[in-house]
């Protein structure tokens, strides 16, 4: 594990998603940072596919790390910009509320594009330097950090829809979290996750390529991805693999249309996106 990631000891962990404690070897995954490769598993229960072993610091990181010059670059933005619009669009069909949680929003470039949309948005992100920068940055105090623990409480029941997009690969105990998530839906509200596709066409050719294990500890499926949202209680109402290509609708001129065809796009193509969406609604009644 490199130095300037993860300093802190390194633990083997059980399955994040079923606690099975067997797991076999799935790749040994290269590093982004350096020549060395990283363990990755896979469990013999559920198929999860996770990152072994892992940093005990993690979170003591994120919440320390601040704002990185990427974060605020013109492309960055406007990609997020362009991915949160599409995000929201597939949303809409599922919840008639506008009360939204970006969790894990980073510089917020999705919170702004929410609230240009009309939704009532609030974005969370333990990155505190990060927090700071980007309600700066967007001119509005919308986005909070914190503990964890504080917010969970402090915002149970309130929301009718939660994005957490391209997050739950980082998280260490993904099915607490999902639940906590349960937690801060109103009856009927819905949770998205958007993650890296374990099995998008790249690790075809290479395994290993894309799973970045110096960060990324849970490497998720269409399946593992839909096994997280039951466990968190929720029923899943839409799951895809498929890339939606907003952006090749964009620079093609359908600029109006590029959301409802990238919407189309992720319905009638086949999983073999960079990505992996789920969308799952909470119980009207328990």
């Amino acid at each position: 594990m490199n130095a300037k990631q993860n300093s802190g000891a390194l633990v083997e962990v059980p399955c994040p998603l079923c606690g099975v404690t067997n797991p076999v070897l799935y790749v040994l995954a290269p590093s982004h940072y350096g020549p060395e490769r990283h363990r990755v598993t896979r469990c013999v229960g559920c198929e999860m596919i996770y990152t072994n072993p892992q940093p005990t610091t993690y979170l003591d990181e994120v919440e320390n790390r601040g704002a990185l010059d990427r974060h605020f670059r013109p492309d960055m933005l406007a990609a997020m910009d362009r991915q949160g619009r599409f995000l929201l669009h597939l949303l809409e069909r599922f919840t008639p509320g506008k009360r939204l949680l970006d969790f894990g929003c980073g510089a917020g470039g999705m919170v702004n594009a929410a609230l240009q949309s009309g939704w009532a948005v609030t974005g969370f992100d333990m990155n505190r330097g990060l927090v700071e920068a980007a309600n700066r940055h967007w001119k509005f105090d919308l986005i909070q950090a914190g503990g964890l623990e504080e917010f969970y409480a402090a915002h149970a029941g309130q929301f009718d829809a939660i994005i957490s997009y391209q997050v739950f690969e980082h998280i260490q105990t993904p099915v607490t979290a999902a639940r906590e998530m349960a937690r801060l839906l109103k009856p009927g509200g819905v949770l998205l996750i958007d993650v890296p596709n374990v099995h998008q066409p790249q690790e075809w050719f290479a395994r290993g390529k894309t799973l970045d294990p110096t960060s990324h500890w849970c490497h998720f499926s269409t399946k593992t991805l839909g096994d997280l949202v039951k466990r968190a209680g929720l029923h899943e109402v839409y799951v895809s693999a498929a890339p939606s290509l907003c952006g090749l609708y964009q620079k093609l001129g359908f600029r109006q249309w590029c959301y409802r065809l990238g919407a189309l796009s992720k319905s009638l193509l086949p999983p073999v996106g960079s990505g992996v969406c789920v969308i799952a609604r909470k119980p009207v009644h328990p």
